[in-house]
């Protein structure tokens, strides 16, 4: 009951992750930047071998760079992307060791090295967890500045036009 319950739990984090993630990437080409990769590729290239190790982190630190220079014209290097992108890798690693060690326990010693492997797993994803969650709160804080800005930047433009929500003669019509 446990396992499916993570199971599903890990499902819906991972959609939910990629969704926003996907997001962020076409928010960077809707307010008129070119971006270096298409769309489509912030959720698919979480799940191309070897493309996975690498493209992921080169489109959020797209993501971090691109909001933050467009919300405060500059960008404040932080390590935080880096402890970000280490913490899935070796979390990916341990879980591909501890899937192994946990496959088949035969002797008390197998089950034993199990248990470590998956406490260790357990905790690492816990840590990669906290750190998508760190993330997400800053590049939704960039996000969130640029909206403003964009707000106040057209406060002294000119009025939106009007727009007509009456009937049309076509619907009169009818």
């Amino acid at each position: 009951m446990i396992t499916l319950l993570q199971l599903a739990l890990l499902v819906i984090s991972v959609v939910y992750f990629i969704r926003w993630f996907r997001r962020a990437y076409a928010n960077l080409e809707r307010v008129g930047l070119v971006i270096e990769h298409e769309e489509k590729w912030a959720a698919g290239a979480w799940f191309v071998p070897y493309m996975n190790l690498r493209r992921p982190y080169t489109i959020m630190r797209e993501i971090w760079r691109n909001t933050q220079l467009l919300a405060c014209d500059a960008v404040q290097p932080h390590k935080l992307l880096y402890w970000w992108w280490a913490a899935f890798l070796v979390r990916a690693f341990v879980a591909n060791i501890s899937s192994r060690i946990t496959a088949n326990p035969e002797t008390l010693v197998q089950l034993q090295n199990a248990i470590i492997a998956d406490l260790i797993d357990y905790g690492l994803t816990i840590i990669s967890a906290l750190l998508t969650i760190a993330v997400i709160r800053r590049v939704s804080d960039f996000e969130q500045q640029l909206a403003l800005r964009q707000q106040v930047e057209t406060i002294g433009g000119p009025a939106p036009e009007p727009v007509d929500l009456g009937a049309t003669e076509e619907e009169l019509y009818y």
